[in-house]
């Protein structure tokens, strides 16, 4: 009975050490595709992309693409995000509350210069900044935390490693910069 518990206390442990080596660093998402990649199996293909520090991003789409490479282009988009954010400002306001639309920012903007070339900044057409240019003059509050974030971002990693995900400093840096913008 005593070598059957410390086979089993083993197998315990060598399954608890799998784990934390495949997901350690990642909170969430496609685990297939991260035990792929783990195992050296991940592709663009399974909607990865491996930054230079061994990072993963998501391919995503390809307005996602262009937003990355700072050449967005959101069409009529931007008409349909006025419409509802001014209705949303509007109920707010009637109600005596203050409405504030918080853009929080992708970890491909952030960190985008760890992507390949092919998906790096090279335009300043982001779907943020755009959205927000275009909102100016109607009323509503707007807050991009990616100033904020790109501040911290070398005093401690804000979104985790292997995944799209703000990590707790990421969050408690954007809710400090919520705080401080409405505190003003």
């Amino acid at each position: 009975m005593k070598k059957f518990a410390s086979v089993v206390v083993v197998v315990l442990v060598l399954v608890g050490a799998g784990w934390f080596y495949l997901f350690h660093g990642y909170s969430a998402g496609k685990r297939w595709v991260w035990v792929q990649y783990k195992l050296g199996r991940a592709s663009s293909a399974s909607g990865v992309i491996v930054g230079k520090d061994g990072s993963l991003y998501t391919t995503g789409s390809q307005d996602d693409r262009d937003d990355y490479r700072g050449q967005a282009n959101p069409g009529d988009k931007l008409d349909r995000l006025k419409a509802t954010l001014t209705k949303r400002n509007d109920i707010v306001k009637s109600m005596g509350g203050r409405f504030l639309d918080v853009i929080p920012p992708i970890s491909e903007t952030i960190y985008n210069d760890y992507l390949p070339a092919a998906y790096r900044k090279v335009g300043d057409h982001r779907r943020a900044t755009m959205a927000i240019d275009f909102m100016k003059g109607t009323g509503v509050d707007m807050l991009y935390l990616a100033p904020a974030l790109d501040a911290t971002k070398d005093r401690c990693r804000v979104f985790y490693r292997y995944e799209t995900h703000w990590n707790w400093c990421g969050s408690y840096m954007g809710s400090q910069a919520v705080i401080a913008y409405l505190s003003q």
